[in-house]
């Protein structure tokens, strides 16, 4: 018997963030995520296999300052 678990998501956010009376902080932060693991039962013992893990970051800022 073989049993498959996943998981994945993804995710993110907008910025357009004030800093102080002058400064502006726009951009985008992004994040997707999944991980795998598959389980074999021999005689009704389980036996896992490691989980194998993805994980990634990306995103763009940007700080506008007026003088």
């Amino acid at each position: 018997m073989l049993f498959r678990s996943r998981l994945s998501f993804t995710g993110g956010a907008n910025l357009n963030l004030p800093i102080g009376r002058s400064g502006l902080l726009t951009g985008t932060i992004n994040r997707s995520f999944s991980a795998d693991r598959t389980t074999t039962y021999r005689n009704g013992v389980p036996q896992p296999s490691p989980v194998a893990e993805q994980d990634y970051w990306n995103g763009s800022l940007q700080l506008s300052w007026e003088l």
